[in-house]
This record gives C-alpha cells, sequence and structure tokens, in this order.
C-alpha cells in the first residue's frame, strides 16, 4: 500500500523520464498497470490516467512501444485521437491539449 500511495505522489507532477533508479516514468506506470491487468481489463479506462501522467503526445507514445500489448496493435496517434475525442473526462490533459495544439 505505501508504495501505491509512493507512485501517486511521485506521479503528481505528470510524467517524466527515467529516474536514475531505472524506474518507470508516471507514464510507463500506468502503462505497466494495464499490461498487468491482463485482457479482460478495460484497457481503455486503465489508460485514462496516462492522459495525465503523461506530459505529451511523444511520452505516451514512448510509454506505448515499450508496453505494446496494451494498445494491441493501435497507432497511438489514433488512439488519442479518438479517446480525446469521444471521452468528455479527458478534455484539458496534457496528451489532449498537445494532440489539439
Amino acid at each position: 500500500m505505501l508504495a501505491a500511495a509512493a507512485l501517486m505522489f511521485t506521479g503528481c507532477g505528470g510524467g517524466s523520464d527515467d529516474d536514475a533508479s531505472g524506474e518507470d516514468s508516471a507514464c510507463e506506470a500506468v502503462f505497466a498497470q494495464a499490461a498487468e491487468a491482463g485482457d479482460m481489463a478495460d484497457s481503455q479506462a486503465d489508460l485514462h490516467p496516462a492522459f495525465s501522467e503523461c506530459q505529451d503526445v511523444a511520452e505516451f507514445a514512448a510509454a506505448a512501444s515499450k508496453y505494446p500489448q496494451v494498445l494491441d496493435g493501435t497507432d497511438p496517434g489514433v488512439w488519442i485521437s479518438n479517446q480525446c475525442a469521444y471521452e468528455p473526462e479527458l478534455d484539458g490533459t496534457p496528451v489532449c491539449e498537445d494532440a489539439a495544439g
């Protein structure tokens, strides 16, 4: 539980590159959790936190390439475009703002 709380607090500032310990950034951590959830999970909802944790489209795409099973072959740009267009709760997130920019 402490590890989960620590992850939440370290991720509050948005995504960043891997730190010196080699741990995933907050952005990558969202993808890692979605990857662990398996095929029966709702990958769309599981990835919604990534839209806030990732700083931009490039970081989202990099995390997606590290965990390709999460998007199951879907191009990250297409995934982002669709999610930003049809999921109102993602309005104003860094990834959607960058995609619209």
